[in-house]
């Protein structure tokens, strides 16, 4: 007859390093989609691999998509427009640093672009890459010091 003793060996912990990513269709109550993505990414990051999937797959289905609800992890500048192209309508709230459109300025919701307290026109300029998390951000003017509320138009 054979014994084994079973005898733990010490060794370090393990992550799993893995999130997932849960579509629900909240009218039904039905799960639409659930992936696993490495945590080297936020949650707004993975918004537009979900849309792109779920999409795919309720259209191939035969079924329409309108509304997007999403908590604050999932909002950014660059997803709003993504779900704007796609005709979804977004519910998630901006995340609890944005600010809004700054004191003084009026946004022009027809020609997209903001107003300043002296009736100058701030249009949209260009679009900036941030290397650290590959994301957009829209800038909407240069930095300028003849509108006095111009240090407000590199956070819009």
């Amino acid at each position: 007859m054979l014994s084994f003793d079973i005898v733990p060996v010490a060794q370090p912990a393990r992550k799993l390093n893995y999130l997932s990513q849960l579509t629900v269709d909240t009218a039904h109550h039905v799960i639409t989609d659930i992936k696993a993505y490495y945590t080297d990414g936020k949650d707004n990051q993975q918004l537009q691999d979900i849309v792109v999937r779920v999409q795919h797959r309720l259209h191939r289905e035969g079924l329409a998509w309108e509304n997007c609800a999403a908590d604050t992890g999932y909002g950014s500048g660059e997803n709003y427009a993504f779900l704007e192209d796609r005709n979804l309508k977004s519910f998630t709230p901006p995340h609890g640093t944005y600010k809004g459109c700054p004191d003084g300025f009026a946004h022009n919701e027809t020609e997209d672009h903001y107003v300043c307290s002296q009736g100058k026109i701030i249009p949209f300029k260009k679009v900036f890459y941030e290397t650290k998390n590959q994301t957009k951000r829209r800038n909407t003017a240069p930095r300028r010091k003849s509108v006095s509320t111009a240090r407000y138009a590199a956070r819009v």
